[in-house]
């Protein structure tokens, strides 16, 4: 009673008419406004896009000087002082260092509406062989609908997809708000703001942003979450883009099934047609003589290129149902699995079973039996940021703007309307699908994923403390890595470089001689006091604010030393590969141990991506105001889940000591 009393007030009392008129092909201006948008946005989407800064390149000499530092710590002496004198050289008058400089300053001028390595990145992704699950592919959790009727698998997955996109359509026509940051995230649509950044010219938008303190972000990657997928050839993979396409995927028991959920006109479906197509997919049974296809995007990428170009070649049919895959708008998944657990869901999104996820597609929408919802995204051409944005539009839309109820009428031809994605495929690659399936099982079953909430140490009361809750967040991961083997080791966080144009990612290094220190003391027999072991801490987190701060512009070493190596590559035939990049210094610093980055969403439960290295840890973390949450991905045949959980808790526990006991 409660969720159609919601319900009725919500929804304007001429609904019925509207949807009667809709019907008959009146696209009536109510309808368009509150059905087909999020919101409109009095700044059009892109206002700030041309005004944005250029990534600048660093300085040879501080990328040099950044680089030693951060290997310091995670090096014995000796071969730090062979790696350092490889670095002089790279950086001296005589050395290789300069002339890349400038091959690299030439490289930027030439690409004027990108940056010096957006290019070199995206090829580093798509040459990767590697298999996408686990090792490239991240897994978000978003939090549940707070009406606990709305968790039904159908009703959620209805309302996200429609959720989802009414921000497709918001973003295409230029009505979603800029993304903008700022403390006040309302405080962009006000008078005041619209008024004084459109009396800047495009140009200088946001110069008149910035009087505000609001920092637009580069908003690029937004065009390539939909109709966008990552398809494999031998070498080096693709990307492909077909935007006319106004159809969505669902994988249902490992079958791929399709209905438009846009109509000729680019109108969005009504809720009940789209309930409807959503109902009659559930209601299938499921038909184990049919093989999972999906199964084949968790090959490595030139196993998947070969065995994809033979379906191709069997029938027209074949290639036209991969490129209906791949021009989908995205990948809906309907999971059988009712799992509600924070650790089994995120090894769910993030690994599936090995045919309930297309991998290749910029992302899949995940939604289980529970009504539990995810993501499971492919980052070649996007990041966090974007994704995180998205999330956020379509679980606040979902929520509090549902278009589906447990009771919705569901309306329009179902069987009509949905087609089954049908695959003619020879014996020995059927019988292909079945072993990938098989071995995918196996392997992930060494994936594990565990979760940690410590009470003590959230934001609020690190800041009282004058510390950085990211700055702990990190140490502590180092420290019980240090408890574990002895030593200190490769630490990357990412660190968003949006507010430049075409600006994807920086390394923050957290790792650092104050790090080192740390860990040795807290675990020397002979720990000094409380108050030597807190000044230090001070230091610890004064020094990762600093580097978190030189990342955001782009002044870390991490992307310039990887453009430097992808310039020297390209002139491989004249040229030999400068000693710097076959160094034990550069080996260990791209062995990242830790890699761990911060959730910073309030719509998403949980989120963590596999291990960069076997083994390593992949971590994802949330600080929340009373309390700090890990979500820890490790193999097993190299690792103990349960080893980490009991040292990563046990620093955490010897940090706030230090912090209550002085």
């Amino acid at each position: 009673m409660a969720l159609r009393l919601r319900w009725c007030l919500q929804k304007p009392a001429s609904f019925v008419k509207v949807q009667k008129r809709y019907r008959g092909g009146d696209t009536a201006k109510v309808l368009k406004d509150k059905y087909h948008y999020l919101h409109k946005s009095k700044i059009p989407t892109l206002h700030f896009q041309h005004a944005l800064a250029r990534l600048p390149i660093p300085e040879l000499k501080d990328t040099a000087k950044r680089y030693l530092r951060a290997l310091k710590p995670i090096m014995c002496p000796k071969e730090y002082e062979c790696t350092e004198e490889c670095v002089t050289q790279f950086v001296s008058s005589a050395g290789d260092g300069n002339q890349l400089q400038r091959l690299l300053i030439e490289h930027d001028a030439e690409h004027p509406y990108s940056n010096y390595y957006c290019q070199f990145w995206i090829d580093m992704y798509l040459s990767a062989r590697d298999p996408l699950p686990v090792n490239i592919n991240p897994a978000l959790l978003i939090e549940s609908d707070s009406s606990p009727g709305l968790n039904c698998q159908d009703v959620r997955a209805c309302n996200l997809l429609i959720s989802a996109i009414r921000f497709m359509k918001s973003f295409q026509d230029h009505h979603l708000r800029p993304h903008v940051l700022h403390s006040d995230p309302k405080m962009i649509d006000s008078f005041m703001f619209r008024t004084v950044t459109g009396l800047f010219s495009a140009e200088k938008s946001v110069k008149g942003a910035t009087l505000f303190k609001a920092f637009p972000v580069d908003m690029t990657q937004y065009r390539s979450l939909f109709n966008f997928s990552r398809t494999p050839h031998t070498g080096k993979d693709r990307l492909y883009q077909n935007e006319k396409a106004r159809h969505v995927v669902v994988l249902r028991n490992g079958i791929p099934y399709m209905f438009d959920v846009l109509d000729s006109s680019g109108n969005i479906l009504l809720p009940g047609d789209i309930f409807n197509c959503i109902r009659y997919i559930l209601s299938l049974e499921e038909d184990p003589c049919i093989p999972e296809i999906a199964a084949l995007t968790t090959l490595n990428r030139n196993c998947w290129a070969s065995i994809r170009k033979r379906i191709r070649e069997i029938s027209k049919a074949n290639a036209e149902s991969l490129q209906a895959i791949d021009a989908s708008l995205f990948v809906l998944c309907l999971d059988d699995c009712c799992e509600r657990d924070p650790p089994s869901l995120l090894h769910c999104i993030l690994c599936g079973n090995g045919g309930n996820r297309w991998f290749d597609k910029s992302f899949n929408l995940i939604v289980n039996k529970s009504g539990e919802a995810g993501i499971n995204f492919e980052p070649s051409c996007g990041d966090g940021l974007a994704l995180i944005r998205f999330i956020n539009e379509i679980y606040h839309d979902s929520t509090k703007n549902p278009q589906c109820f447990p009771d919705s009428e569901a309306t329009g031809d179902a069987v009509a309307r949905v087609k089954r994605l049908d695959f003619c495929l020879s014996t020995d690659i059927i019988e292909t699908i079945r072993e990938t399936k098989c071995e995918y099982e196996r392997c992930i079953q060494d994936v594990q994923v565990n979760t940690l909430s410590h009470q003590e140490l959230g934001k609020k009361y690190c800041e009282s403390n004058k510390l950085s809750a990211d700055a702990i967040a990190q140490l502590a991961l180092q420290l019980a890595y240090y408890k574990m083997s002895g030593v200190c080791v490769a630490s990357y966080e990412s660190c968003s470089t949006a507010l430049f144009k075409h600006g994807r990612v920086e390394g923050i290094r957290p790792a650092t001689m104050e790090t080192q220190e740390f860990c040795i003391n807290m675990t020397s027999a002979c720990r000094p006091s409380a108050k030597t072991m807190r000044e230090l801490l001070n230091r610890i987190s004064e020094t990762h604010v600093k580097r978190m701060k030189e990342a955001a512009v782009g002044q870390g070493f991490d992307q310039h030393l990887f453009a430097l190596r992808a310039i020297a590559e390209k002139r491989l035939n004249t040229c030999p590969l400068p000693e710097i990049f076959l160094d034990r210094g550069y080996e260990i610093i791209n062995r990242n141990i830790i890699s761990a980055s911060r959730l910073a969403s309030p719509c998403i439960q949980a989120g963590t991506y596999g291990p960069r290295e076997k083994e390593g840890v992949g971590v994802g973390y949330k600080l929340l105001k009373d309390s700090m949450n890990m979500f820890i991905t490790n193999h097993e045949d190299c690792t103990c889940g349960s080893d980490i959980l009991e040292c990563i808790n046990s620093a955490l526990n010897d940090i706030y000591l230090i912090i209550y006991e002085s």
